[in-house]
């Protein structure tokens, strides 16, 4: 007579759920007599027991398991009925090996390594930073690296990393002080050629300011000495007297030549006086600039 096939195990159940154990129990058989054991199997491991429920440990948080059980006789098993299950979640452990490299003065870029606990259980990283002054400064990241950007040149900065789970449970923060490097110098610039250069344009500028001036009367030079009321000055000589009255009209400015230039004219009629007395008159006729000098000059 060929044996009877054994009917699965029945209602097979999770009655508790932890974060690293599952707790399982299930009915017999209808072939229970023949019974002799079940076979518990679940992430490539197995075992027997004789018992309707088994608590499964060492599990991984946050980890979704598969488990079959199978009865067992003596010369047969019958087929297997599974379930699947997830372990709870936990809270991460802290991260570890967090590390700063390629400092500049505005960035800094952070490394470290998942927790070596409850790792199945980070879904992203929290990271932090702060100076001595201002206010923190935290995102998040899906990656074991993160670039901070935007820092302040020869700075000290605190930086936190944290794991989270998928609920926002944070683990214990790593921390790390970091230094930002001051900022490159700019390029030189020679500054005594520059000093040279602005010398030499002032120096050009003032020579080019004062030779016009004094071309233009606006400026004598060597500048005349105070002439004394009761001093005659000496007097011009008659063929630069035209010249210099051509000047006193072309630059008014330089009236200080009037009483010189009557000077000379009274010097040159009382000259001519006893030789040229007919001929004063017709002298001051031809006199261009007449107006200026009075007629009663001679009776100085």
């Amino acid at each position: 007579m060929k044996p009877q096939q054994m009917s699965p195990v029945g209602n097979l159940t999770t009655r508790e759920v932890t974060a690293t154990s599952l707790n399982i129990s299930w009915l017999p058989t209808t072939h229970q007599a023949c019974i002799t054991g079940y076979t518990v199997c679940w992430d490539s491991k197995c075992t027997n027991i004789r018992d309707q429920h088994y608590l499964i440990q060492a599990l991984l948080p946050c980890t979704e398991y598969s488990v079959w059980v199978a009865a067992v006789a003596d010369t047969s098993s019958s087929d297997s009925v599974d379930i699947k299950n997830t372990t709870s979640v936990a809270v991460p452990g802290p991260v570890i090996d967090l590390q700063a490299t390629n400092t500049t003065s505005q960035t800094v870029d952070m490394i470290w390594t998942q927790p070596r606990t409850n790792w199945t259980c980070v879904k992203e990283y929290k990271v932090c930073w702060k100076d001595g002054s201002t206010a923190q400064t935290c995102t998040i990241t899906d990656n074991t690296s993160y670039t901070i950007t935007h820092l302040m040149a020869a700075t000290n900065y605190s930086v936190q990393v944290g794991a989270l789970n998928a609920v926002g449970e944070l683990s214990t923060l790593s921390d790390i002080s970091i230094f930002t490097s001051t900022l490159p110098l700019a390029p030189h610039t020679p500054v005594t050629p520059v000093i040279i250069a602005v010398i030499v344009i002032l120096t050009a500028g003032i020579s080019a300011t004062v030779l016009y001036m004094h071309c233009k009367g606006i400026l004598l030079w060597p500048p005349n000495k105070h002439l004394d009321p009761g001093v005659r000055p000496p007097p011009i000589p008659l063929k630069t007297f035209d010249g210099q009255c051509r000047q006193l009209l072309d630059t008014p400015s330089r009236l200080s030549n009037e009483y010189q230039l009557l000077a000379t004219l009274s010097s040159d009629i009382l000259t001519t006086q006893t030789s040229l007395v007919g001929q004063q008159i017709d002298n001051r006729k031809k006199n261009r600039y007449v107006n200026i000098i009075p007629c009663e000059c001679h009776i100085m």
